[in-house]
């Protein structure tokens, strides 16, 4: 009972247990080379000598076993090894003094057994206590940490996406507006050259405008003129006729007059003649102004078709440069948007890198945390062996102490045959009378060995099997409440 104490003192080191369990396991030696001493004296007395011929099978083995005891024994607490066995001033000492020595050194160790044993009552019933007002405390629950985590993470997720598409579309938007802004340019500037070539033609045609006011006036004039002709010359006409009359009437009464009728049609074709060479002149004229005009509208017509193929020609060049222009902005928006891409699974390829590294530091962590586990668990398992068998010591011891004064005659009479202490523990402990009797009438101690070995070792199997899972669940629970 009192090595549960290193177990469950959740403060104990491994250290500081294996001190305290060497520490104990000196009181112990110490109490074994006593006893042993004492019956390596009773062993050579002539009560029981003719027992000495039994079991010379295991002489040799048991007494090398019982030499390797008495060296552990000897080296741990302090004693003598080569005296525990084989010294021969113990065998002068009074047989009553020795067991009185015995039986004090056994009191003073009950003592000190039962006093762990209260001290470990004692911390088996604080950590109970412990347990107690500790049972209702329950770790805090992060469930509902990591899920709004998780939606705060998935939320930044879709915001740096959008973000990502909204400046694409602003990239995209500002393209376009960079398009429109040429296009609106180029159009800009055709009108105005177009404004430029309308205003000139404009200019020409009020020339030509004004020109054919001027030749509307001149024809005017003329046309004026020539009814001022006409009517000057029916003025003329009818002044002559008068005068001719006058003059016929003269004549007549006078000698005979010219011909009038010649002398009419010489003056009609005369003011015909000049009619018709004013008119020849004004047609002359009108025609050479016409040609003018009919020369300098080609011209203008001429001038106009080359400014409209120029116009076409353009319009193909605009068309060409346009189509090259979508093609390189096609081509630049690709390439934005194979950046943007790349830009995008460098950062989610960083991001997974940073997560694949934290789970090989936690994977790392946890080998450690594994390999500590496992380490302490074989510690453990170490330290349980060890407390196995000390408790098994201890019963052994316990029992002889219990029964000494029945078994005495037979420890004093079984160690002469060489058999080891540890067995000879063994076999008091779990095996009757009829058993010893039949131990001490047979010289082959095969089946006594093999009977013993299953029986304690079966025994102690299972003690130990319940023990080690009752630690490790102990051990779990500690690690649970540190974690």
């Amino acid at each position: 009972m009192f090595f549960q104490t290193n177990f469950c003192n959740p403060n104990y080191s491994c250290d500081q247990f294996t001190a305290h369990a060497f520490m104990k396991i000196d009181l112990i030696c110490s109490l074994c080379h006593v006893l042993a001493t004492n019956y390596k004296r009773l062993s050579k007395s002539n009560v029981f000598s003719k027992l000495s011929s039994y079991g010379h099978g295991y002489d040799s083995a048991n007494e090398h076993l019982s030499h390797n005891y008495d060296t552990s024994y000897s080296n741990l607490g302090g004693h003598n090894g080569s005296s525990s066995w084989k010294g021969d001033g113990i065998l002068n000492v009074n047989e009553k003094e020795t067991m009185q020595l015995l039986n004090e050194r056994l009191a003073s160790y009950l003592e000190k057994v039962h006093s762990l044993e209260q001290e470990n009552t004692n911390l088996e019933k604080k950590i109970s206590e412990w347990y107690e007002k500790h049972t209702h405390e329950v770790l805090p629950d992060f469930e509902h940490f990591y899920k709004i985590i998780e939606e705060l993470q998935n939320k930044i997720t879709t915001t740096t996406v959008e973000n990502a598409r909204i400046i694409l579309q602003i990239d995209n938007a500002g393209l376009a507006a960079d398009d429109f802004q040429n296009k609106y340019e180029m159009e800009l500037r055709l009108r105005n050259g177009i404004e430029a070539d309308v205003n000139g033609l404009r200019r020409i045609l009020e020339g030509l405008t004004a020109e054919r006011n001027e030749l509307d006036i001149q024809l005017q004039n003329l046309q004026e003129e020539l009814e001022h002709m006409k009517k000057s010359h029916k003025e003329e006409v009818n002044n002559l006729r008068t005068n001719l009359g006058a003059r016929i009437n003269v004549q007549v009464n006078a000698a005979p007059s010219v011909d009038l009728n010649r002398v009419l049609m010489e003056i009609r074709e005369q003011y015909e003649n000049l009619m018709e060479r004013n008119l020849k002149e004004v047609e002359t004229m009108f025609l050479a102004r016409s040609e003018d005009l009919n020369q300098q509208v080609a011209s203008g017509s001429e001038q106009l078709q080359t400014v409209q193929t120029d116009l076409i020609d353009l319009k193909r060049c605009i068309q060409t440069l346009e189509i090259e222009l979508q093609s390189q902005l096609s081509m630049v928006r690709k390439s934005a948007l194979e950046c943007t891409l790349a830009e995008t699974e460098a950062g989610y390829r960083s991001q997974i890198g940073q997560l694949q590294n934290m789970i090989d530091n936690v994977e790392e962590q946890l080998g450690q945390i594994r390999s500590d586990l496992e380490r302490q668990i074989k510690e453990y398992k170490l330290l349980m062996d060890y407390k196995a068998h000390l408790e098994l010591e201890i019963a052994t011891y316990k029992s002889l102490m219990e029964g000494h004064d029945i078994q005495y005659n037979f420890w004093s009479s079984v160690v002469g045959t060489g058999i080891s202490h540890a067995f000879l523990h063994l076999f008091i402990k779990y095996f009757t009378m009829k058993d010893t009797l039949r131990f001490l009438s047979f010289p082959s101690m095969s089946w006594v060995q093999e009977h013993c070995i299953f029986t304690v070792g079966t025994e102690i199997k299972s003690n130990k099997m319940q023990d080690i899972k009752n630690k490790i669940q102990i051990y779990r629970l500690k690690r649970k409440i540190n974690m």
